[in-house]
């Protein structure tokens, strides 16, 4: 038999949502924070070949954009999730099996501490998977995954939570033998022979309202982030958007867990902050102006509540090669 791949542990901790958009090597990920406090995320990835065993664990609200890297597919879930959480819209819980598909887009909206656990299999080992016995059920979870995310049995859940807690908890070549990650995965399709009717009904939670809901929401964002260095209020967030001040504030309480306000807030101060990492020498009184708060120190105690620390602060964050995007996630 032919010996299995060494296994290589990463372990990193971030104190900024930007930087963990940049943890996972090949992933398009992007990070908006929107819960008050001083953010940290941990990081622990075990590779082995084209596979890897990843748990990310974030302490703040907040909303993460990614699409796994063409060709591969991650099967994840919650190890600890805050209420309240939703993945593509819909309402995640600690039973939640989800299937990511490389190439596609995905949402999660973490509405505070988070713990995720999730096994990135690429395009190598999936054809090899294809070929085995394991190959039907990794099929059948994916057509179930594109109903919506899977709804498991508790006892389901909690003991594909515990395999790929249990392995996370190895570093590098302590990973029992002879476990591999690929065997690893393949154990949890042989478990997941899932029931279809819970899958349809999470699936079925996403109709013509709620639709109507992330239009609005879109619009709103675009809105909020053209006009981030100008005097906007609710009225005219609501215009631009087509909808009532009650549909606004729907949208946003069902899909980002704060008000409008909050999250126009929460783009300032991450505008301000990317732009303070990129020009750490510009005035802070300017920019606090320039971005429609009342006085430099009314934008300082904002910025302080929001991330746990003075703008003056960051200039051990800045970096002259590197820039961030300052775009909002729709």
């Amino acid at each position: 038999m032919a010996r299995a791949e060494a296994l290589l542990c990463r372990q990193t901790v971030v104190h900024d949502a930007d930087e963990c958009s940049q943890s996972l090597s090949g992933w398009q990920q992007q990070y908006q924070q929107l819960g008050r406090g001083a953010f940290l995320g941990r990081l622990t990835e075990i590779a082995q070949g084209d596979c890897a065993l990843i748990r990310e664990a974030t302490n703040r609200h907040h909303l993460e954009r990614m699409a796994v890297p063409a060709g591969g597919l991650v099967i994840g879930i919650a190890e600890t999730l805050a209420a309240g959480s939703l993945f593509d819209r819909r309402p995640l819980t600690a039973q939640c099996l989800l299937v990511l598909e490389g190439g596609q887009e995905h949402e999660l909206l973490a509405a505070g501490p988070t713990a995720m656990l999730g096994l990135h299999l690429g395009a190598a080992s999936l054809a090899a998977i294809a070929a085995t016995p394991q190959g039907q059920a990794l099929g059948r979870l994916r057509e179930a995954a594109a109903r919506g995310p899977i709804v498991l049995a508790p006892a389901l859940a909690d003991a594909i939570r515990c395999d790929l807690g249990r392995a996370a908890e190895q570093p590098g070549d302590g990973l029992p033998r002879p476990h591999s990650l690929r065997s690893l995965a393949c154990a949890q399709f042989a478990r997941a022979e899932l029931a279809g009717s819970a899958a349809e009904a999470t699936a079925r939670e996403s109709g013509v309202a709620s639709e109507r809901s992330r239009k609005t929401l879109i619009r709103a964002l675009e809105f909020m982030q053209a006009h981030l260095t100008q005097a906007i209020r609710i009225d005219d967030i609501c215009g631009a958007s087509h909808a009532s001040p009650s549909l606004l504030h729907h949208s946003f309480k069902t899909q980002r867990r704060c008000s409008a306000h909050r999250c126009l807030l929460a783009m300032r101060l991450t505008h301000a902050r990317r732009e303070l990492k990129t020009r750490p020498d510009q005035s802070i009184t300017a920019l606090a102006h320039a971005l429609q708060f009342s006085s430099s120190s009314h934008f300082a105690s904002q910025y302080r509540a929001m991330f746990g620390e003075r703008p003056s602060e960051l200039a051990r964050y800045a970096s002259p090669s590197r820039a961030f995007a300052n775009s909002t996630l729709v």
